[in-house]
């Protein structure tokens, strides 16, 4: 649909139009950021080692995942600024993370497995995150 628009008003018209797509894309951006959010604290508990305890929840750690949205401040989003989705392991299972990633130094000063988990699942999840964002925004 043509709109008629005269000139003293055409860098109004443009900057409103510029806005109302900046706006579509931060909400594209941020429902894409919680539905890969959700999908990374599924894949985390997932692929996440057990423990060896013989007592207990041998599955603690797998089960400590969780997801937290952090939105912006008010002025910060008339900047364009998205949520951000934060992935954590809870207490007192977040002191774990680091360990099992990269492997440590056990008392006899023998090293331990490193299980790479984060990092495995940090990757999809960026490529997942540019996809799905990139592919909404074609279609929009």
């Amino acid at each position: 649909m043509a709109v008629k628009i005269k000139a003293k008003n055409l860098a109004e018209t443009i900057t409103s139009v510029l806005e109302d797509y900046s706006a579509d894309v931060m909400d594209i951006i941020n429902e894409k950021e919680e539905e890969v959010g959700k999908e990374g604290v599924k894949e985390l508990a997932r692929i996440s080692p057990e423990g060896k305890r013989t007592r207990g929840d041998r599955k603690r750690y797998k089960k400590s995942w969780r997801k937290k949205t952090v939105k912006p401040a008010i002025n910060a989003k008339k900047m364009g600024k998205a949520n951000t989705v934060i992935i954590y392991s809870e207490k007192p299972n977040y002191r774990l993370t680091h360990l099992l990633e990269k492997g440590h130094l056990t008392r006899s000063g023998k090293r331990t497995k490193s299980f790479p988990h984060l990092s495995v699942v940090e990757k999809t999840m960026i490529e997942q995150f540019s996809k799905r964002v990139g592919e909404a925004i074609k279609n929009d």
